[in-house]
């Protein structure tokens, strides 16, 4: 009867998390429709709501730009499968990409930032050097000059 008992609390746990069973008193768990703005009020709202939210009435308005790029890159996508780029199955596999070639610049200006202040070069947090002063904290939660 125990194993009984935590089915039923098990498939209760997973309809609650679903949507399937709800509590009406439950902000976590409550209807789905609840939080939709009910159907004999949308009329009244739809102008206000989609004006509040920046977004055409149209749909394909909206959409129209975003499955224009989205065919682009399925185009690309496929010239690299045809390329032997890109390897798809069950996932997508892409070729080792090289490294880009180092850049002296960039390491010089990496070098002088950990030369003037190394990782960990602290003993601790609480004796940080600041413009006004040595800052030391006796408590975590109080800090005192």
């Amino acid at each position: 009867m125990v194993a009984f008992e935590w089915a039923t609390l098990f498939s209760l746990r997973v309809a609650l998390r679903n949507g399937s069973v709800f509590i009406a008193h439950s902000f976590s768990f409550r209807s789905q429709t609840h939080m939709l703005i009910p159907a004999e009020e949308w009329p009244i709202k739809r102008n206000n709501v989609y004006g509040h939210l920046g977004l055409p009435q149209d749909p394909m308005e909206f959409l129209g730009p975003i499955l224009t790029h989205l065919d682009q890159r399925f185009e690309l996508l496929g010239q690299a499968v045809d390329e032997g780029k890109v390897r798809i199955d069950t996932a997508v596999h892409l070729d080792q990409l090289d490294a880009q070639p180092g850049d002296a610049e960039a390491d010089r200006l990496r070098r002088a930032i950990f030369e003037a202040d190394p990782p960990g070069g602290y003993q601790s947090a609480r004796d940080i050097q600041l413009p006004g002063g040595a800052v030391r904290a006796t408590n975590p939660s109080k800090v005192r000059e």
